[in-house]
């Protein structure tokens, strides 16, 4: 397996980039294909985040949060790709061990559980994460080429977190995992966003001085911009 890139650099007019997975899958010796239908897994699994569902409920005509779910750590962001709808591929008990789908990637964190029906919760959060973005879904997201060759592209919003992203590639036959691998990229901010960032998270102080000095600085230029285009 290999990636397109092995760092993604954020800058002031970062709106986003396309990771591209692909690789081959080797033959035993002898093997001109892969015995029975072969499917490919592809997934993305963004840095840890606390997720909180919350239900809402009427009191009085006044809407109160009667109960809620902690999830910590859940994913920042997760993209599942495949040849083929999952369960299709894989059997409910490899999907839960190894925590594939989104559902079981959620269920598989340690969470703080409502009081009511944990079921809901969870679908509440698989629901609300499918529709911002966050998580998604392609089950015909992975092409398969000669039945050697894959490949699958991820596009990562804007809004992606910082850190380390896990991509991780499945390798199914009759509803099995018969292999799998992973690899490692790294979202980081551009040098000059990351020392101003670094700065206003461990030196508030100086970030406000310095602030307030650019500020009166790029005002004072512009003063003196104006003043002499009036004496033209």
């Amino acid at each position: 397996m290999a990636l397109s890139q092995e760092e993604v650099g954020i800058s002031a007019t970062f709106d986003g980039t396309d990771i591209l997975v692909y690789g081959g899958i080797t033959l035993e010796t002898g093997e001109t294909r892969p015995a029975g239908p072969l499917g490919v897994i592809v997934t993305v699994d963004g840095p840890p985040a606390i997720a909180t569902v919350r239900r809402k409920t009427s009191v009085g005509g006044i809407w109160i949060n009667s109960d809620a779910g902690r999830y910590v750590p859940v994913p920042s962001f997760y993209s599942v790709a495949s040849t083929a709808p999952l369960d299709r591929l894989v059997t409910p008990e490899e999907d839960r061990l190894y925590a594939i789908g989104i559902a079981a990637r959620v269920r598989s964190v340690t969470v703080r559980r409502p009081t009511g029906e944990a079921e809901q919760f969870d679908e509440a959060l698989q629901r609300i994460g499918l529709r911002d973005g966050r998580f998604r879904l392609r089950p015909d997201g992975v092409e398969l080429r000669s039945g050697t060759l894959f490949q699958a592209s991820f596009s990562l919003p804007a809004t992606i977190s910082n850190g380390d992203y896990v991509v991780r590639v499945f390798l199914t036959r009759d509803g099995q995992v018969i292999d799998a691998s992973r690899r490692v990229f790294a979202v980081k901010k551009a040098p000059v966003e990351r020392f101003v960032f670094q700065l206003a998270k461990e030196n508030g102080t100086l970030y406000g001085v310095l602030c307030v000095v650019l500020a009166v600085a790029a005002g004072w230029l512009a003063s003196v911009v104006v003043g002499l285009i009036r004496k033209r």
